[in-house]
């Protein structure tokens, strides 16, 4: 049980950047339209233009593949407005996309870490600051609109040119907690008594012998005999 917590321990790392770079190809291919059709405008004389290159099917696709992705993906400009917002960011923040379009980030997507400090705000500007680098902020809590908090794995960055557009996606890991944990607990503890076993109990004796701060605590080992008992 132990290795098989060490397995997906070690390798869960790896999928989520396998995860995070698939979910920003789809996120740049969704907005490339746009941003030609932008530029496209720039020439004209006088006045944008409203009209877009005939890539219906080719959005409708990308679309699609973005709805149908298991985590959650919003897209800011940069001034941290929401420009798009995927159906499972509208499930996993309770917000309606067709609502959002248009407010700030830090409105909509509510995170803390696990200290409880706000985070949005915080994530939004460090990719301001490191355009070039994909951010990863590990596990932090997701507040939707309404009902309790629920873990997610955080990852942003900058896509097209001079940052215009930062992407956040976060993906559900609460169920993954919760597997996690109890495979943790199954491999250190007693399915009997609920107790720590040995391999547990030499490591947790261990952490106390290194632990600097505990040099001025005193700790007793009582050791009983079951036998017969």
């Amino acid at each position: 049980m132990a290795t098989s917590l060490s397995l997906v321990t070690e390798f869960m790392p790896y999928l989520m950047l396998l995860i995070l770079a698939a979910q920003v190809t789809l996120v740049y291919l969704q907005l490339r339209p746009r941003a030609l059709a932008n530029r496209t405008a720039l020439v004209e004389a006088g006045e944008i233009s409203m009209e877009k290159p005939d890539t219906a099917p080719e959005q409708m696709n990308t679309e699609w593949v973005l709805d149908a992705l298991a985590g959650g993906v919003i897209v800011t400009d940069q001034q941290g407005k929401i420009t798009y917002m995927n159906s499972s960011a509208e499930k996993l923040t309770l917000w309606q996309r067709d609502k959002v379009l248009g407010e700030h980030i830090g409105k909509i997507l509510k995170l803390e870490d696990m200290q409880g400090n706000p985070l949005g705000e915080r994530a939004f500007e460090a990719n301001r600051a490191h355009p070039g680098h994909p951010l990863q902020f590990g596990q932090v809590k997701l507040i939707p609109r309404v009902g309790d908090f629920r873990f997610v794995e955080l990852n942003t960055t900058c896509i097209l040119e001079n940052c215009k557009a930062v992407v956040f996606i976060f993906r559900d890991v609460t169920s993954d907690r919760k597997i996690i944990n109890r495979l943790y607990r199954q491999a250190s503890h007693d399915a009997l008594t609920d107790l720590m076993n040995r391999t547990s109990f030499e490591q947790y004796v261990e952490q106390l012998a290194h632990d600097t701060s505990s040099l001025t605590r005193t700790h007793v080992l009582a050791s009983v005999d079951l036998d017969n008992l």
